[in-house]
Formats: C-alpha cells, sequence, structure tokens
C-alpha cells in the first residue's frame, strides 16, 4: 500500500487474509506505524543538498542543470518532503519520460514534473 496517507481510510479491510506473506505500507500518517506487528521503519527527511543529488542521481542527470530547472528541482524536494522514496520516485519518472532523439538526449525536466503538483486551472 504506498501512499496511505489518509488518515479516514481503514487500511485493515484491504489486508489479505492469508497467514503467509508481507505488507508494507508507505505513508506520511505516523498513525500508520499502530498497524505493524513486527517491524516500523521510519525513514527521515533527507538535507535540501543530499535530495537534490538523490534526484539528479535517480534521474540520470549528469549535466549541470540550467538555473530555471534547479529552481524546479528544489522546489520539486520540498514539495516531496525531502523523502527520499518520493524523491526517487520522481527521478526515475523524469528519466523514464526522457528520449533520445537523432542522438540528443531530450530530458522530461523537473519543471515537467512539478507541473503535475500545479496543474493549470480547467486542464482536467
Amino acid at each position: 500500500m504506498d501512499g496511505a496517507n489518509d488518515a479516514t481510510v481503514q487500511l485493515v479491510s484491504f489486508f489479505p487474509t492469508s497467514m503467509t506473506g508481507t505488507i508494507i505500507i508507505t505513508s506520511r500518517n505516523r498513525e500508520v506505524s499502530n498497524l505493524a506487528k513486527t517491524y516500523h521503519m521510519d525513514l527521515g527527511r533527507m538535507g535540501r543538498a543530499e535530495a537534490l543529488v538523490l534526484l539528479r542521481k535517480s534521474a540520470r542527470r549528469e549535466d549541470a542543470l540550467s538555473e530555471d530547472e534547479l529552481k524546479s528541482a528544489t522546489l520539486l524536494i520540498h514539495e516531496l518532503g525531502y523523502f527520499p522514496d518520493a524523491i526517487v520516485r520522481a527521478g526515475k519518472y523524469c528519466h523514464d519520460l526522457s528520449a533520445t532523439i537523432r542522438g540528443e538526449f531530450q530530458p522530461y525536466t523537473f519543471t515537467q514534473y512539478l507541473d503535475l503538483f500545479y496543474p493549470v486551472p480547467g486542464d482536467a
């Protein structure tokens, strides 16, 4: 269960009844940790510098970022709460949507990804 952040959802109702297996829940809601029978791991926030490095590495961006792209990356990691799992997912998404056209790498930019957080009104 990924992103189980809504405290009003009764997560237990979605648990399988099998006695085998493992349930992994990711959430920003600390109350979810009360559901753990064996182990709970609290992943803390990263610092700004290490979060930017992680975003660039997971997006496989080796070249220097433009000033605008650096601003977008900085805002994006802030919007993602400096959480490593979210940052890696965003970076991988950007990498997966990037393309090489006629031998030239065309990245899916952090600015484009950030637009997912701030959709244009009426574009639904």
